[in-house]
């Protein structure tokens, strides 16, 4: 046999420690083909504190609870192709066997693109939050996040619990499967998760929504392949300055008594073949609360949509009443709304407010005795 024609060797992966990336600025991490895995990380919180790149088809493989913190000063780019990926997995291939890449990290080099992130969302990597997940958009951080597939990682995903930059945000075009849930967003920042995102077969299959926070932009909340499930300390906000609008087909469960306050402005459009659902996270009368409108804003809308397990008691508070109800102040435009499961009544109407009220409003299982308790 010529020289080389035998089965090459496999390399050892490279080591990176806690110090790694202090002892070899801006390093770029290269493939090693003769390497099935190219690097090793072995600590909790292996610290990025400048440029970092990551080069297509490099393995990194963590171990038990380790993790990537990318810093404030730091930045991290890792892009691969579709050809090459990049893969983030454990050495233990268990959910959450490893902690998860969090980006403290403000800076726009800051990208995932063709990579695999799995076996993640363990322990924090990062000592600076106790929010846990594959990869986690930490508080003022960016991260342009599209074509990666993450899977099989325990709590979150991906976890945008804090409020992030959006105007260097992007999170398009993942597959997010086999996770035990796959995201979690902040509510003013729901317009980052696009509609073309897929999720498939993960333990709970919802976008959760975590209101700490009002929504202060106008924003647009794309229909999913699944639905979002609304929860948090707070209600589901749109501040005086929010304007949000909710393309038809999206489903959104509400958590026990969350409710829908409209400061700004809400159009919920469908159409026939795609009607707006919102509906309670437990399928009973009363799941939730209701939507209440104190805006006067135009843009106002219920069409093509069907409101269920609505109108939670009690109601000491008289804007509580009803599955949709109006202050004072407020303006709305209905027409094409079904209504199902609720506790109350449809509508609860506080004069001088103005309603567009369309002939094409349905109801079942209304409470009727409820209905003594609303003003039309």
């Amino acid at each position: 046999c010529e020289e080389g024609d035998g089965p090459k060797l496999m390399e050892q992966a490279i080591v990176i420690d806690c110090n790694y990336f202090s002892k070899n600025p801006n390093a770029v991490l290269t493939d090693n083909p003769n390497a099935p895995v190219d690097y090793i990380i072995t600590c909790q919180s292996t610290s990025i504190p400048d440029d970092v790149v990551i080069e297509p088809g490099v393995t990194l493989a963590f171990e038990t609870d380790a993790g990537l913190w990318i810093r404030e000063d730091g930045a991290l780019k890792a892009v691969g192709t579709s050809s090459k990926p990049i893969t983030f997995t454990g050495v233990d291939k268990s959910k959450g066997s490893w902690g998860g890449i969090f980006f403290a990290s403000n800076d726009t080099k800051n990208e995932m693109k063709y990579t695999t992130v799995e076996y993640a969302g363990g322990a924090n990597s990062s000592s600076a939050t106790n929010n846990k997940g594959g990869v986690v958009i930490g508080s003022g951080a960016s991260l342009k996040f599209s074509d990666n597939t993450i899977q099989h990682c325990a709590g979150f995903a991906l976890n945008l619990y804090y409020s992030a930059n959006p105007a260097a945000t992007t999170i398009e075009n993942n597959t997010f499967k086999n996770n035990e849930i796959p995201v979690q967003i902040s509510l003013p920042f729901i317009g980052l998760l696009k509609g073309d995102n897929k999720f498939m077969d993960n333990t709970s299959n919802k976008a959760e929504i975590t209101c700490t926070y009002a929504i202060a932009t106008t924003q647009t909340m794309h229909k999913l392949n699944i639905p979002y499930l609304v929860r948090g300390l707070f209600n589901f906000e749109i501040g005086n300055e929010g304007n949000l609008t909710i393309e038809p087909g999206t489903v959104i469960e509400m958590a026990t008594d969350k409710r829908i306050v409209v400061r700004g402005s809400l159009k919920a459009a469908g159409t026939s073949s795609e009607k707006i659902i919102f509906r309670g996270e437990t399928a009973a009368s009363g799941a939730w609360g209701n939507i209440v409108y104190h805006s006067a804003s135009p843009n106002n809308q219920l069409n093509h949509v069907e409101i269920r397990h609505a109108g939670a008691s009690p109601v000491s508070y008289h804007l509580n009443r009803g599955a949709v109800a109006l202050a004072s102040d407020a303006r709305l435009g209905a027409d094409n709304i079904h209504f199902e499961d609720i506790f109350s009544c449809m509508l609860y109407q506080v004069n001088p407010s103005v309603l567009t009220w369309g002939s094409n409003i349905t109801n079942s299982n209304i409470n009727v005795a409820g209905l003594e308790n609303c003003q039309n």
